[in-house]
């Protein structure tokens, strides 16, 4: 199991600084081990057939949420779950943490571009972005 744990800059509307944490799960093994990466600029290595989910503070409550900016290469990379989890606290306007569950399907590199935005804004206006470059290997 890989733990890559990134910290991004804080966000336009006042929300704490997101964290984005990515846990990945091998198709065969339990090994384990942990990073940082800071997004936009550092890539991060899966094997074909692994799952991994990026977690990042997100708030509902303000409409925005985290979206794929463009389509996934599905030769690659396919989204397999995107789940929100509410804060544990009663406080009102407390952010949550969205959790985008991806597979690696096939070898390469790619990068999986994420912006924050109100899905019913038009056009789109982000108050974040983030962009992580993975790399797939076939072994």
């Amino acid at each position: 199991m890989l733990h890559v744990v990134a910290r991004s800059s804080r966000l336009r509307f006042g929300l704490a600084a997101a964290v984005l944490s990515i846990s990945v799960l091998g198709a065969c093994g339990s090994d384990s081990a942990s990073t940082e990466i800071t997004p936009n600029d550092t890539e991060f290595e899966v094997d074909v057939g692994d799952e991994f989910t990026v977690t990042l503070e997100s708030n509902v409550t303000t409409g925005y949420s985290w979206q794929l900016e463009h389509p996934l290469d599905d030769s690659l990379l396919t989204l397999v779950d995107d789940d929100y989890i509410a804060p544990e606290t009663d406080t009102a306007g407390a952010p949550g943490e969205q959790q985008l569950t991806f597979r690696s399907v096939g070898g390469g590199n790619t990068t999986i571009e994420l912006w924050y935005i109100r899905p019913f804004d038009n056009p789109p206006d982000p108050a974040e972005r983030s962009s992580f470059p993975v790399v797939i290997s076939a072994d």
